[in-house]
């Protein structure tokens, strides 16, 4: 199904009678599809855009090519090498004098600092974005504002400063016709509230009511996304209902969910969880009392977790493990584990705490 945001492009591109401007209305039109999850469609149609860019060499187009290979590498791996992308396309704007396009970059930029812990980093370049937004720049304010939103809610800030931020990036997405950016809302929202939770729920502060809400979210957002044919971030949806699934004892369900999606996992990101997944998989099992299943898949958690996995997961998959290896008698096992949990919890507190600070600087500088 094509988005409002496709359509209008379309059309706009089907209106344009000068080469130029038209080559840059199809580079908008390839970040929509990027951004939608189609990126073998994207990346075909990359390939022209930089033939073009070679043809014209002006740099309005050049950053173009920029913002979408950002995108491609960004939805295809969470690639550090998207920030490096994003960067030259706002430079090239710059160059060009395209306030739209910088705005865009630089919100994209404000998006992988905030995934790579760079908070200054994103609280500049959120503030950027925002100063070359206009209030039409529908795109630029809503993923800005998602930044900031999701951002808010990882810093564990309260609902009532968080929900305000989700409803505006609503309208902006509703005003501009991007269904792509409403998955994204529904999925950032529910990713980063499932890990709040299910860290609540392993450090023994279960919160149910909130667990089943979460899970109703998320069956709403896979719906969404089959009726969208929305690619991008779909994968993530069933593993997400099997976490909350452990948390709240669903045993069986947790495991056929585990067993269908774990090993289709395909980017470099999503197996950076692959642990978290298994040591969950590994408690169900015990539960279920498939203990011989539930200690191998403990002992290849154990060996899978990665240092570069944020915090909060490393905490979880820890804390799991901890809980496999007490349930099997295996005390020091059981003692490592819960001290590299809450190790790595200290961490997070910690980088929360950090990010709290930046957001702080954000509203102060904003006027609130």
């Amino acid at each position: 199904m094509a988005s409002r945001l496709i359509e209008r492009l379309d059309g706009a591109i089907a209106r344009e009678g000068s080469p130029y401007p038209r080559e840059c209305l199809k580079a908008e039109r390839v970040a929509a599809l990027a951004r939608q999850g189609l990126l073998d469609e994207a990346r075909l149609a990359l390939k022209g855009l930089q033939t073009q860019n070679r043809r014209y060499r002006k740099p309005l187009l050049q950053g173009w090519v920029h913002y979408v290979d950002g995108l491609i590498d960004h939805f295809d791996s969470m690639s550090r090498g998207a920030r490096d992308k994003f960067a030259s396309a706002r430079a090239q704007a710059a160059l060009a004098g395209n306030q739209r396009l910088q705005g865009l970059s630089s919100a994209w930029i404000a998006n992988c600092d905030f995934n790579l812990r760079r908070y200054d980093d994103m609280h500049d370049a959120l503030l950027l974005a925002l100063g070359c937004a206009n209030a039409d720049d529908h795109g630029t304010l809503a993923r800005a504002m998602l930044v900031r939103a999701d951002a808010s809610r990882y810093a564990g800030l309260d609902d009532a400063l968080v929900t305000p931020l989700y409803t505006k990036v609503h309208q902006h997405c509703v005003a501009d016709g991007d269904t792509a950016m409403i998955s994204a809302l529904l999925h950032n929202r529910a990713l980063l509230q499932t890990t709040l939770l299910v860290l609540d729920e392993v450090f023994g502060a279960p919160r149910q009511e909130e667990q089943l809400r979460t899970l109703k979210e998320l069956e709403s957002t896979g719906n969404l996304d089959r009726g969208l044919g929305n690619d991008a971030l779909n994968f993530k949806v069933p593993l997400l209902r099997a976490e909350l699934c452990v948390t709240l004892q669903r045993w069986g369900e947790a495991v056929e969910l585990f067993n269908a999606h774990v090993d289709q996992l395909g980017t470099q990101y999503a197996k950076r969880l692959t642990a978290t997944y298994q040591a969950h998989r590994a408690w169900s099992l015990w539960q279920l009392g498939a203990h011989h299943k539930a200690l191998d898949d403990a002992e290849q958690a154990a060996s899978m977790i990665r240092q570069d996995a944020d915090f909060d997961d490393q905490a979880i998959a820890h804390g799991r493990l901890a809980m496999v290896f007490d349930a099997a008698g295996a005390d020091d096992r059981g003692r490592t584990h819960r001290r590299l949990a809450q190790t790595a919890l200290a961490s997070f507190r910690e980088d929360q705490a950090r990010l709290v600070l930046a957001l702080q600087k954000v509203s102060a500088s904003l006027g609130g």
